[in-house]
C-alpha cells in the first residue's frame, strides 16, 4: 500500500523489515507471502536482480516442497507479474502459462478471473499474450 501511495522508500524499508523478521523467527509459513510481495516491489522500484533472484530462490524451494495447485499457482502468478514489471515477454508467457495449469486444478470461478487480471494486466502493459494463453482456464 505504501509503494501504490507512492512512499517508495518507506515501502522498501518496511519490506525489508518484514524480511528480517520472516528469517529470524524462521516463519515458515509466512515466507511465501512475504517473499511474493517483497519481490513484486523490489521489481518495480529498481532492484529487479534481486527480485528474480528471491523468487526462483522461492521457485525452487516450492517445487521441492511438492507444492501445488492454488499455493502453486499463486507463486507462479507472482512471477509472471514480475515478468511484467520487467516487460520480458517470454518470461511472463512462461509463468502465466504455468500459473492456468496449477489454477486450472481447482476448477474455480475466482481462480479463472484472477488468471483474467493477469491476461488484463499484460495487455496494458503492451504485452498482450498469445490467444492460446487466454485459452488455458477455457
Amino acid at each position: 500500500m505504501l509503494h501504490e501511495l507512492g512512499r517508495i522508500d518507506e515501502a522498501l524499508a518496511v519490506a525489508d523489515g518484514y524480511l528480517e523478521v520472516v528469517a529470524r523467527e524462521q516463519l515458515t509459513t509466512a515466507q511465501r507471502y512475504v517473499h511474493t510481495r517483497v519481490a513484486r516491489l523490489w521489481a518495480e522500484t529498481g532492484r529487479q536482480a534481486e527480485a528474480v533472484a528471491m523468487f526462483d530462490a522461492l521457485l525452487e524451494q516450492e517445487v521441492a516442497l511438492g507444492t501445488s495447485g492454488l499455493a502453486l499457482g499463486s507463486v507462479f502468478e507472482h512471477r509472471a507479474r514480475i515478468a511484467l514489471a520487467l516487460r520480458d515477454r517470454a518470461t511472463f508467457e512462461l509463468y502465466a502459462e504455468r500459473c492456468a495449469v496449477e489454477y486450472k486444478k481447482g476448477k474455480n470461478a475466482l481462480l479463472h478471473a484472477k488468471f483474467a487480471r493477469l491476461i488484463e494486466h499484460a495487455r496494458q502493459r503492451d504485452l498482450s499474450p498469445p490467444a492460446e494463453l487466454e485459452k488455458l482456464l477455457s
